[in-house]
């Protein structure tokens, strides 16, 4: 992301002109990511659907669709954008961590 809103100290307020190529890659690697990581949570729903474990594939659907939120709200412009995507990205990064930790231990 290009510097705005008087961050770092000494950038003045409001959006630039237009954006960098960096912006343009930070944008592109970050829709790849989240991509990602919501498309492995609705895997594991399904995982553990069909596993017959119904609180896991709904917890794991429900961590999915919150970046998916949070990011479509993030880009919109919404008030508190990133605080959104990043609400949804936590979720859905604990509940992955959290099957991966039940998988390692053999629980």
């Amino acid at each position: 992301m290009d510097p705005a809103d008087g961050f770092p100290v000494g950038t003045p307020y409001g959006m630039p002109a237009s954006l960098s190529r960096h912006s343009y890659a930070h944008f592109a690697a970050g829709s790849v990511t989240f991509t990602a990581l919501i498309a492995a949570c609705y895997v594991l729903g399904r995982h553990f659907g069909r596993a017959g474990n119904r609180g896991r594939a709904l917890t794991s659907r429900v961590a999915g669709t919150a970046p998916l939120l949070g990011n479509g709200w993030a880009m919109s412009g919404g008030e508190a954008g990133t605080l959104t995507l990043a609400i949804g990205v936590i979720t859905a990064m604990a509940r992955i961590s959290a099957t991966a930790f039940r998988y390692r231990r053999g629980l």
